[in-house]
């Protein structure tokens, strides 16, 4: 699962890190919390990992 210093570089990765992010978000947790770090932290790099991976068309025609 990747840490604060890593990116998200392989669909299993990104599998793991949205299974742990649904984990998080289930436990309610505390916004003081280390586990909510680590909730921000991982949704991020799920963030970076979709934009590079899935991105969206331009609107613009």
């Amino acid at each position: 699962m990747p840490t604060q210093s890593t990116s998200i570089l392989t669909e299993a990765e990104y599998t793991t890190a949205l299974r742990r992010i649904y984990d998080l978000i289930q436990q309610e947790v505390p916004a003081d919390s280390p586990k909510f770090a680590e909730l921000d932290t991982l949704t991020c790099a799920v963030e970076c990992y979709e934009q590079e991976h899935f991105p969206l068309p331009s609107l613009v025609a």
